[in-house]
């Protein structure tokens, strides 16, 4: 069982947390030790003037500093391994479908999308939280664009196979989240809003500059600073004729630092971002993979340059710059012009390696956005990959299930639809199952439109657009009632189909605000008109009339959810049945809840 595996991990990394922080804790103290060592004799030898406390003071220096390195090297390995613990418990709190602590992706809403909001794409307890395992904000944009635009045949099949080979890497890709977001952390701190944006605008800012004479300068103005500094020490020379130097330099830092603030704009916070692309950039480099897909964006990062060798070069020239506003960094600045050899440096990286950053910063992305699909095929092994159908037309899936729905409610079905034109009008009681069957079709076309597993035993589907209308309700700030709303809805799918597009729709309890006549009439109306598309899809409504259509139209099919009533309780199987619905309980429910006798 997946929760006992990742309980299993869940124990393995606090043993690993333990024996870390034990030894971070020793370290500490042995840290403290030799501080306190080194103060002494620090102390003696300036009252004593004893030279035998020399190498005792220089023993505790380098017994303070390996102390201090290797307790943060455990410092280090603590929050890898406490990431490590909290990805295994969120992977238990998701089996569960306990949601609400994770990231609900709203900021990604889109207005009027043809089938975010219906079918809880977005939001809370929805598919994105049940998905999204990635560190980088831009990682999340990128998934959500996945689940919010079904891809095409190749790339699915592509997908596929790299998530196939991912999902058997769990060891692989726990390390690699851990990792990210333990740097993700830090550059939250840092500079939260920072993102990959900043990063592709900031490298596209070029400057027209004459390096070779600008750095042929510099070298001479720092030449002629050391010659003066030794001349000075030596005493062949008074103290005052550093200032020479000083004047001189400081005239080229005057003409440098307007261009090198404009060059390092966007990128002046941006440190722990770096080192975290830095680093997730070398673990793919490292990694053996042959998927196509994989392969193909390991290729992305070594072509024509080493990635992970050109993003840390980014890295050193960031820490560069967050040091400038370091006292000491200012001294140097104007006896060795630090400034000057950074902008150099700076245009130099860019030359080599601009053109190639959104190519870079992509591959990772994706590879984010693959590893989250990839977590989710590993804990869910009994989800399938659909089959891609070359049929125009076409959804067949064997004990269909809502991936949203706990395993205790759950009631699987089968179902088959293939032609343009095709119809499936469902008809049912209250509460039967209508709408969340629609939206179980629904969410696992998104899901087989991503490239990931979906809840079935079977599926096979046409790569298509997906579009719905089930929430739609009235907008006090536009004037609109939800009857106008829903034919708005109706009328984006109209369009879709006027330009022979393939889609896949889903209408639930269609014309539901206006009476019983007209909505007859317009959905009678309606679905003739969408035979006539290349659209396939289902139509849930109350209206047992327009079952009546079936015997007409041969694109017309009759579908059903029924229930049963023993005494006082309506017994609900939610199995999808041929035929229109048989039963009905609203009386019954009214009486239940005391509104009629």
């Amino acid at each position: 069982m997946p929760a006992a595996i990742f309980q299993g991990r869940i124990t393995h990394f606090e043993q690993q947390f333990t024996r870390h922080s034990d030894l971070a804790t020793r370290y500490s103290l042995l840290r403290a030790i030799t501080f306190l060592a080194g103060a002494v004799c620090f102390v003696l030898l300036l009252n004593k003037d004893h030279w035998m406390f020399v190498p005792l003071l220089f023993m505790a220096l380098v017994g303070f500093i390996f102390f201090v390195t290797r307790y943060q090297f455990h410092e280090g390995k603590k929050a890898f391994f406490t990431q490590l613990i909290l990805i295994n418990r969120e992977e238990i709190d998701r089996l569960n479908l306990h949601l609400s602590g994770f990231r609900t992706g709203d900021e990604y809403a889109q207005k009027d999308h043809p089938y975010q909001a219906d079918l809880d794409v977005l939001g809370q307890h929805s598919l994105f939280q049940l998905l999204n395992r990635s560190a980088l904000p831009d990682a999340e944009k990128m998934l959500v664009q996945w689940l919010s635009e079904p891809a095409e045949a190749r790339t699915i099949t592509r997908r596929q196979e790299a998530i196939r080979e991912l999902s058997q890497k769990v060891d692989w890709f726990q390390h690699f989240r851990a990792a990210a977001r333990v740097a993700v952390n830090q550059k939250s701190k840092e500079a939260p809003h920072t993102n990959a944006s900043h990063l592709y605008h900031w490298a596209s800012k070029q400057l027209m500059l004459r390096q070779s004479l600008w750095k042929m300068a510099s070298i001479i103005l720092v030449v002629i600073s050391l010659a003066l500094g030794a001349c000075i020490l030596l005493q062949w020379l008074p103290y005052q004729v550093i200032y020479i130097s000083i004047i001189l330099n400081g005239g080229l830092l005057a003409l440098v630092i307007k261009k090198l603030n404009h060059q390092i704009a966007g990128i002046d916070k941006a440190h722990y971002m770096v080192s975290t692309y830095s680093h997730m950039i070398s673990e793919m480099e490292k990694q053996t993979f042959t998927s196509e897909e994989l392969c193909h964006l390991q290729s992305q990062l070594t072509t024509p340059n080493s990635a992970s060798l050109a993003i840390k070069k980014l890295s050193n020239l960031t820490l560069r710059i967050s040091a400038r506003g370091n006292m000491f960094y200012m001294i140097a600045d104007f006896l060795l012009i630090l400034d000057a050899f950074l902008l150099l440096d700076i245009l130099k990286w860019k030359k080599a390696n601009a053109d190639h950053m959104n190519e870079w910063l992509e591959a990772v992305h994706q590879l984010e956005c693959l590893i989250s699909t990839a977590a989710f095929a590993h804990a869910n092994p009994q989800y399938v990959f659909p089959e891609v159908t070359l049929a125009k037309q076409s959804l067949k899936a064997s004990d269909m299930g809502h991936p949203l729905v706990s395993a205790a409610e759950m009631v699987t079905n089968d179902y088959e639809i293939s032609g343009s034109g095709s119809v499936d009008i469902i008809t049912g009681s209250n509460m039967s199952g209508k709408s969340t069957f629609q939206r179980t079709l629904g969410i696992n076309m998104v899901l087989a439109g991503a490239g990931a597993p979906v809840f079935a035993s079977a599926f096979t589907f046409t790569p298509c657009r997906i579009f719905t209308s089930m929430r739609t309700k009235d907008n006090l700030e536009e004037h609109t009632s939800s009857f106008y709303a829903e034919l708005k809805r109706i009328a984006q799918l109209l369009d879709l189909t006027k330009r022979g597009e393939v889609v896949f729709f889903l209408l639930d309890e269609i014309l539901k605000g206006t009476n019983s006549q007209d909505r007859h009439t317009g959905a009678v109306a309606l679905v003739k008109k969408l035979t006539k598309t290349e659209a396939f899809g289902l139509i849930s409504t109350h209206d047992l009339s327009l079952g009546q259509l079936e015997e007409t139209e041969p694109k017309v099919r009759n579908y059903s959810f029924n229930s049963s009533i023993e005494g006082d309780r309506i017994i609900f199987d939610y199995h999808l049945s041929k035929g229109v619905c048989r039963s009905f309980n609203a009386s019954q429910l009214m009486r239940n809840m005391g509104i009629i006798d």
